[in-house]
């Protein structure tokens, strides 16, 4: 058995309820989760809402991000323990992005690791671009402020000759996907990374 804990914010009216959200699972196999990443944990709980139709109590509306998850207590994304993962050796790192927007003023920062290598990077940027264009379209309902925050973490497959990238967290409220390529665009051309048009 594991009991899946999580907040919630809607997308929809910019509520949030500040009550702690479970579910369990029955008969689960616990070693299934042991590297599950706060990005897959979070698909598990949406689906587990679609299933049982539960949407915001202010609005009704399925819209809903959800945040903040752990498994049987056990914190999915943790930035320190990230950092504390990856502070030695070039060949695994990891990368955040975060986008701050308040009216007409977006504010753009990032951490990770120090001195991250341009193979690494654009394969971060790349992946964060795939999943901000894969996610449903309402999740980018446009608000006067909003946070747009992904960490992504990976290292380096020396079969395939590239490193392979892992989503770690995804939020995302009030930012349209305009407003969130856009800044993920200027990372690139920031470190002087070519990312296509289509990075698929």
């Amino acid at each position: 058995m594991l009991v899946f804990s999580y907040n919630v914010g809607c997308r929809n009216c910019f509520r949030g309820d500040g009550i702690q959200h479970t579910f369990t699972i029955l008969d689960s196999n616990e070693t299934e989760y042991t590297y599950t990443t706060e990005y897959e944990g979070m698909n598990i709980v949406e689906e587990v809402r679609r299933e049982n139709d539960i949407t915001c109590q202010f609005c009704n509306s399925d819209n809903v991000e959800v945040f903040d998850i752990s498994v049987d207590n056990y914190r999915l994304y943790d930035y320190e323990r990230l950092a504390d993962t990856y502070s030695f050796g070039e060949l695994h790192s990891f990368f955040m992005i975060n986008i701050d927007k308040e009216g007409n003023t977006i504010e753009l920062s990032t951490g990770g690791n120090l001195n991250l290598r341009a193979e690494f990077l654009e394969e971060a940027l790349k992946k964060m671009l795939i999943i901000v264009r894969e996610r449903p379209i309402d999740n980018f309902k446009l608000h006067q402020k909003g946070n747009f925050l992904m960490c992504v973490s990976g290292g380096y497959d020396f079969d395939k000759n590239r490193y392979i990238i892992q989503v770690e967290k995804f939020r995302t409220v009030g930012l349209s996907i305009r407003e969130i390529t856009k800044g993920i665009e200027s990372l690139a051309l920031k470190y002087n990374i070519e990312i296509p048009d289509d990075p698929f």
